[in-house]
């Protein structure tokens, strides 16, 4: 696996035979090509879908170099991860059980390591700890002594939605620059 200039990992290159079908095109030829393949990756995998269906999580390799930039460890990206998706990509507001209680990080068989992580990521301002769910506030169960209740931040969102959009710009842009010969090892 090549890295590029700016020392993220790139994927593995596009096949041979169509990377040289590719480079017989005339100029002309090519630009229509560029034109039709943009087209044709945004219809077939529009980046909404990409992103709400977890396909990120079959690029762990660029994953990985992302979560190092937004300054996580793997254990708080993968606990930010299954807040978001527990909550409905960070709509919903979700009990503190769900991740004491849950299958995630399930190496890790302490409940104080998992609210150390709760806590690292609210400092980081990615989440919000509170006594009463907002959405069910007259709801006798949903007020609690304690910081029980979790919502996503807007800023805990977007990291989620950032990650997805850059790994679904490097996809594209590296099947494309494969394909034009810009990947090409020498």
């Amino acid at each position: 696996m090549e890295t590029t200039n700016n020392n993220t990992p790139s994927p593995p290159p596009l096949d041979p035979h169509g990377i040289y079908i590719y480079s017989r095109l005339s100029d002309d030829g090519k630009r229509l090509f560029r034109k039709a393949f943009k087209q044709m990756w945004n219809y077939l995998l529009p980046k909404r879908s990409f992103i709400s269906t977890g396909t990120v999580l079959y690029s762990y390799w660029y994953i990985d170099h992302l979560r190092i930039k937004a300054g996580l460890n793997s254990s708080e990206l993968a606990m930010l991860i299954f807040i978001y998706e527990i909550s409905c990509r960070g709509n919903n507001t979700i009990h503190s059980r769900h991740i004491y209680n849950g299958m995630i990080l399930s190496h890790l068989k302490s409940v104080a390591c998992k609210r150390t992580i709760l806590h690292t990521l609210k400092r980081l301002g990615y989440i919000r700890r509170m006594t009463r769910d907002p959405q069910q506030s007259y709801l006798k169960r949903s007020i609690s002594r304690q910081p029980t209740f979790i919502q996503m931040t807007p800023k805990g969102i977007g990291i989620i939605n950032g990650m997805g959009k850059d790994l679904y710009k490097l996809l594209m842009d590296t099947s494309y620059n494969t394909l034009i010969g810009v990947n090409q090892k020498t």
